[in-house]
């Protein structure tokens, strides 16, 4: 299974990611996020991995994620706000003229969930990621059936999905054989202790998903 560490803010973290070789790291920029990072220090610590660079964002302006995609060479888009049909549009425009990037879309999987939405972004987004009601959190979908609606109406649609929310080296070994599925999973909070990163934690999350 694929692995995305999410909330990558410090250059050990981003070494041990390259060390480990991590397939995706994700740099926050959020910056209501308690794992924010500005896009100059981000554009510091991507020199130190090779891997897939996925850059998180939140109801940002186009120009905001032009410019940082440039700045921090990111490979990948990924979208956690209300961004609609219009805005997904528009930035994949914007985006031929700059770099083609992957654009990702995360759906809180809750109560307020619809799949008709999926239906209207999928063929503008190249994945879907499948998150609890706070994302970030280090807590799992609640609503299992909600989650399974969400899978089903992915896989019908044809496009792949990530699952994150409580993705940790204790869980990691129960949900792999339930979402095997899917194209990756997942974390942030799985990979810290104290809410600051703990390389023992990832080393664990990954023999845990290779020993399944």
């Amino acid at each position: 299974m694929n692995l995305k560490v999410c909330g990558v803010r410090t250059m050990t973290m981003a070494q041990a990611c390259q060390d480990l070789s991590v397939p995706y790291v994700g740099f926050n920029f959020v910056e209501s996020s308690k794992r924010y990072i500005n896009p100059v220090q981000a554009q510091k610590l991507s020199h130190a991995y090779t891997g897939r660079k996925v850059g998180v964002f939140q109801n940002a302006p186009l120009e905001t994620i032009l410019e940082t995609a440039q700045l921090v060479d990111l490979d990948i888009i990924q979208l956690h706000g209300e961004e609609d049909l219009k805005y997904i549009e528009d930035l994949k425009t914007a985006l031929l003229e700059v770099k083609p990037l992957g654009v990702w879309k995360a759906f809180g999987i809750d109560e307020n969930f619809k799949t008709n939405e999926m239906q209207l972004l999928c063929k503008n987004c190249d994945l879907f990621l499948l998150d609890g009601k706070n994302a970030g959190s280090g807590t799992q979908i609640v609503n299992k059936q909600l989650l399974a609606d969400a899978i089903l109406e992915t896989q019908n649609l044809g496009l792949p999905y990530a699952l994150a929310g409580g993705i940790n080296p204790d869980s990691a070994s129960l949900l792999l054989p339930e979402f095997h599925t899917a194209a990756l999973f997942d974390t942030a909070s799985g990979v810290e202790t104290n809410d600051e990163f703990d390389r023992n934690q990832l080393e664990r999350l990954l023999k845990a998903l290779e020993d399944v």
